[in-house]
Order: structure tokens, then C-alpha cells, then sequence
């Protein structure tokens, strides 16, 4: 089912363009889901690739219009000049947010909002948990002890001010999820707009405001802003000064969001009373980091729960795109000039946590006695 059409969308200049003669898709779908991709598609020929079978795509990108990954593309991808769209399924682009990929001759694009529903959810995990002190809970329980230091001091999530960070796809989800709970809810994104009929105040870095001016009245931070330039460690140690003592911080976008040396010293000194983080710098976090022994912090490995249907929430957005793509309209999550990020991760030091984190993995998995 295609979202409705916006009146922007109605006021938009449109210049038809030539259907497509060939689809690649390398992301995993079954059956129900390739013949609505084929349907979709339809005149155009539509290849199924096996997912990780990179010599194959490299093949047949070379006579595709159009590819559907279960990543982004690199620079190889240039020398494709026939290519036309680029359809990344995951939500961030800033992996290959580089000038070569933005002025490449074909539009790249993201699934972002297809996992809106269950990233809201986890920010309020994390912020249920750190109200309701559920490490120190769990640790009492496990010890068979009643009672719990500090209980009286806790307070839970009613009446308390929610800043969200970022006003795209999740932090829209998140919103009327807050207002239930009894939160009192505001924004601050980076383009200029209204509430979009959210009921919260918004502020925007377009219209001259600050995230600075905000943060002081903040009890709940949570960053759902995409990474680019602009947004690098857009919390530091000027801004989380700034907070409320006793604040607590929510992660569920981009660890470099924050400056990672500065969050650990909010924990250390209490600036931060808590955080929930479902990303971090570097990630994978190795054994060793100084994060896993904060007692006010909640870490899951960047991993979140399914939606009902993900796979059809993926196709509802190739489709929305698909229409836009064959009228000449402006592509939903097309990766922009604004997106640029050049401050890259070290992949030497990540594939080598990933080596370690594996191997300490299998050493602590319990051994399964053959019988």
C-alpha cells in the first residue's frame, strides 16, 4: 500500500523518466515478497541475488538501472554509469555519506522508518529501566535480597521533560508513545518546519536556535538524529555541563553523536545519573572499554526487536520510491548534499574487536554435554 499523497507532493515539479530494463536485488526476500518485487517492477527484468555473494552483484551491476542492498555502496559503484538508484535496506547513510557517493550520477536511498515502531520502543526501555533502576533490581533479585538501596529516591516517568534530538522517522514514533506516559515532550531537529501536527514544540538549527538553550530543562535526552558534519559530537563536554544533574541521556541513533570521552565523564561524575545506549564508539565496544563497568549504564549491541512484517515495511518504501523514481519526484530517505560525513571510523581496529568479541564469545558459551 502506497502512503498517501502530500500536498507537496502534488506541488511538486515532475519530469517523467524511462522505466528501467533491468533490477538487481542482493537483499533476502522470500517468495510472498520477491513476486511482489517482480509485480513491482514489472516490465523490467528483476534478478535475485544470494545475499553476501559480492563477485556476482559486482557482475550484474554492470547492466542494472536500478539495486536494492542489504548495505550501501561504495565507490566501486561509480564506474556503473548506467546505474540510476541505489536502494540501501537500513536506515543510516552516513557509512557511505562521502562526496564521491553524493555527486554520484545515481540517487541513493535508505529504508529509514521501516523499524520506527520498535526504536521508539527501545528508547523507552531504556528510560523505563534507568527510572526504575532495573541493573540494581535484577542484581537484588538474583541475590534474593528484599528491598533496594536508594529506592525512595526514584521517581518515575510521569511529568517529566522528554527532549528528543532529531525529528525524523523514530523520534516521530516516539513522541505519542511519550505523551501517554504523561511526558512533556519537545523537539530539536536541524531543518526548519512546524510540530508537522505533533502537538510539541519545536526548535530547529535552521531557524537560529540552540541545542544549548534546551538542554538545561531537560530531565531525558534522547538522541535520534541522523550523523552527518554537522550533528559529530554535537554533545560534549560544553553541552552535557549544561544538563540538569540527575539528566539522563538515550542513544538509539549514532554513537558519535556524542563525544564518547565526554559521555563517560557525565557518568563518572553524575552530571549523568543514567544512560541507555544501544550504540557506541567504537562498536563493537570491546571487553576492555570503561563503559561496560559504569553501573548507570544500560548497553544492548546495537540490536533491536523485529516490527510485525519488516520485510513488507521495506517493499511499502521501495514502492512509495518506485512511484517517485518513474514521475521525476523527489526520492523519500534520498541520501542529500546535507548528509555529508567525512570523519570515518577505523575498520582496521572494528574488524579486530569483532575478531576478539567472537573468540571471547565461544570461551564463555556454556559447553553441551553429548549424551
Amino acid at each position: 500500500m502506497n502512503p498517501a499523497t502530500t500536498d507537496s507532493d502534488r506541488s511538486e515539479p515532475r519530469t517523467a523518466v524511462a522505466a528501467p530494463n533491468r533490477v538487481v536485488i542482493a537483499s533476502a526476500y522470500g517468495e510472498h515478497h520477491r513476486a511482489r518485487l517482480e509485480a513491482l517492477f514489472q516490465p523490467a527484468q528483476t534478478v535475485f541475488l544470494a545475499p553476501g555473494a559480492r563477485a556476482v552483484l559486482r557482475r550484474e551491476l554492470r547492466t542494472a538501472d536500478i539495486a536494492v542492498l542489504p548495505t550501501v555502496p561504495d565507490a566501486t559503484y561509480l564506474q556503473h554509469q548506467q546505474l540510476r538508484w541505489v536502494h540501501c535496506n537500513r536506515s543510516g547513510l552516513d557509512a557511505c555519506a562521502t562526496r564521491q557517493i553524493i555527486n554520484a550520477p545515481f540517487a541513493v536511498t535508505s529504508a529509514s522508518g521501516r523499524s520506527a515502531a520498535v526504536l521508539a520502543e527501545h528508547a523507552l526501555f531504556f528510560m523505563l529501566a534507568l527510572a526504575y533502576n532495573s541493573a540494581q533490581q535484577l542484581k537484588a533479585q538474583r541475590n534474593r535480597v528484599w528491598g533496594l538501596s536508594g529506592a525512595g529516591k526514584m521517581r518515575g516517568l510521569e511529568g517529566r521533560s522528554v527532549l528528543l534530538i532529531g525529528l525524523g522517522c523514530t523520534a516521530k514514533a516516539l513522541v505519542p508513545r511519550c505523551l501517554a506516559l504523561g511526558l512533556q515532550v519537545s523537539a530539536f531537529r536541524r531543518s526548519a518546519g512546524g510540530d508537522e501536527g505533533l502537538g510539541i514544540p519545536v526548535s530547529s538549527l535552521a531557524a537560529g536556535d540552540s541545542v544549548d538553550d534546551l538542554l538545561p530543562h531537560a530531565d531525558i535526552v534522547v538522541l535520534a538524529a541522523s550523523l552527518n558534519d554537522s550533528s559529530h559530537a554535537m554533545l560534549g563536554e560544553r553541552q552535557f555541563a549544561l544538563l540538569k544533574p540527575g539528566a539522563m541521556l538515550v542513544n538509539v541513533a549514532r554513537a558519535r553523536l556524542t563525544d564518547t570521552a565526554a559521555l563517560k565523564a557525565a557518568l563518572k561524575r553524575g552530571t549523568l545519573s543514567g544512560a541507555g545506549l544501544d550504540v557506541t564508539d567504537p562498536e563493537p565496544l570491546p571487553p576492555w572499554d570503561s563503559l561496560w563497568r559504569q553501573q548507570n549504564v544500560l548497553i544492548t549491541p546495537h540490536v533491536t526487536p523485529r516490527v510485525a512484517d519488516r520485510e513488507n515495511a521495506e517493499i511499502d518504501i521501495i514502492e512509495d520510491n518506485y512511484n517517485r523514481f518513474l514521475s521525476g519526484r523527489t526520492l523519500r530517505n534520498r541520501l542529500r548534499h546535507t548528509d555529508l560525513y567525512t570523519h570515518a571510523s577505523n575498520t582496521s581496529q572494528r574488524r579486530l574487536t569483532t575478531l576478539v568479541i567472537r573468540a571471547r564469545n565461544r570461551l564463555l558459551r556454556p559447553s553441551v554435554r553429548r549424551v
